[in-house]
């Protein structure tokens, strides 16, 4: 068993492998073992996150960006480093991450197993990922001085929020650097109208839409559905207008209106694509919001769908992230109408809260995948272990003490608890999430229900 684990060990980084029943791909090279090998970090780690342990071994820096060393003239990129460029075209060992959310903290948890160190840019100071990163930098997301600082630290620039100023990215790309996924990508789907108009120049169906100004256009008749043409997320920036009454209200910023779709089914996809343009796509989930916070509340991997629509699915995703000529996660949501037909209703450049089952239930999660693309590794196989069904625990809910519930096995041993060391735990806010595990999608969703019950009662 050891030398089967010895030879993973030295191949982990530059071969693609899956588990299959009881034996190991390696290369087209199959290994048995003896009994299942578990190729993931153990539970309690997941359900505390960065841990005490390892923030005593990390050597974390925390730095103003805007008064740091590198910030003094940094309000352009500066000239081409093209020792530094040459560098990470051979090796990236230092992945710079411009957000500190939820997102960026299970980065940097996936980037230790990758050997890779992590740098990370945000406006607050007490963010997410700010005592998990080895190097972490105080600083806006519109700032050349401090995105120039995060790229000069680092051998490449990635994002775990769309708030990026993709001009500055395009600046710094522009003058060596390497941005994955590309500043073009960013500046495509940050605005959601022109991320629709660039979905139907692949004649990939989404529903009608158009542009609102509310100082020119007059919105179509209700019903429809109204979207900030930026920074909405999390139920922030989309309405359902079923009523005129309620169109004056509206907030007053460029925006776009869509058809409300007859919605039968909700899906997400992900898909991750490499530089050199392998794609590895993840199963099909079916995703269900919380109607009253307007976010996502529960993720079902596998999706009960017909193969048609799955394939389908994944024929969009690979599309869509071709003509990106994408590097890394893209995440698609997709509605399924009482017709049968099948339309993208948006797209995510990076790790997407539908993706987070794949921690567990994936033989490599989004986390791991994204940073595979991203530092020039071979991708990992996105095949699924295990169903499993996975529901965001909101504020005021304590991440911590429904961990504590889960080491004590009053949630059961198929549960998995992430805390995102999120405060305040205010209202609304996403603070963590659970995984649940089962011999099948509709077990895991039923047990899912019968543990987000169990929580409710405890606290």
């Amino acid at each position: 068993m050891t030398a089967h684990i010895d030879f993973l060990n030295a191949y982990y980084n530059v071969c693609i492998y899956s588990q299959i029943n009881d034996c190991i791909i390696v290369e087209g090279c199959e290994i048995t073992r003896p009994y299942p090998v578990e190729l993931r970090l153990d539970r309690t780690h997941h359900a505390l996150g960065c841990d005490g342990a390892m923030q005593q071994e990390r050597r974390q820096t925390v730095t103003n960006a805007s008064t740091g060393p590198a910030a003094a003239g940094a309000g352009a990129a500066g000239a081409p480093d093209t020792e530094r460029a040459g560098k990470a075209a051979r090796e990236i060992r230092t992945i710079g991450i411009a957000g500190g959310g939820q997102l960026a903290r299970m980065l940097i948890e996936a980037a230790g197993d990758l050997g890779l160190r992590t740098v990370v840019l945000d406006p607050d100071a007490h963010c997410s990922a700010a005592n998990c990163a080895d190097e972490f930098l105080v600083g806006e997301f519109g700032s050349a001085a401090a995105l120039s600082q995060l790229a000069r630290a680092t051998d490449i620039l990635t994002f775990e929020i769309e708030r990026v100023d993709a001009t500055v990215l395009e600046a710094l790309e522009n003058d060596g650097f390497t941005v994955s996924p590309s500043a073009r990508v960013l500046g495509t789907i940050q605005d959601k109208l022109i991320q629709k108009r660039f979905l139907e120049s692949l004649s990939i169906p989404t529903p009608a839409f158009q542009a609102f100004d509310p100082d020119v256009d007059d919105p179509p008749p209700p019903p429809f559905v109204w979207k900030a043409r930026r920074d909405g997320y999390d139920g922030r920036g989309v309405a359902v207008i079923r009523d005129a009454a309620d169109i004056p209200g509206l907030p007053r910023v460029p925006a776009m209106t869509e058809e409300l779709v007859d919605l039968q089914h909700e899906f997400a996809i992900i898909v991750a694509r490499s530089a050199d343009g392998h794609k590895e796509c993840y199963p099909l989930t079916e995703i269900h919001m919380d109607p009253g916070a307007n976010v996502l509340d529960t993720v079902v991997a596998p999706a009960a769908a017909d193969a048609a629509v799955v394939d389908i699915c994944r024929r969009y995703a690979c599309t869509i992230a071709d003509a990106l000529d994408y590097v890394g996660v893209l995440a698609i949501e997709l509605f399924l109408d009482g017709n049968g037909e099948v339309s993208v209703n948006e797209l995510s450049p990076r790790p997407h809260n539908s993706g987070h089952y794949s921690i567990e239930a994936c033989v490599t999660s989004q986390f791991a995948q994204h940073l595979r693309a991203v530092a020039g590794l071979p991708l990992g196989s996105a095949a699924l272990k295990v169903p499993a069904a996975c529901f965001n625990l909101l504020g005021p809910a304590d991440p911590a003490l429904i961990a504590e519930l889960a080491r004590r096995d009053v949630l059961g041993p198929d549960v998995f608890v992430h805390d995102y060391a999120k405060i305040p735990l205010s209202p609304g806010r996403k603070v963590g999430h659970v995984t649940v595990t089962a011999p099948t999608a509709a077990q895991a969703a039923a047990r899912a229900a019968a543990v987000k019950q169990i929580i409710a009662t405890e606290n």
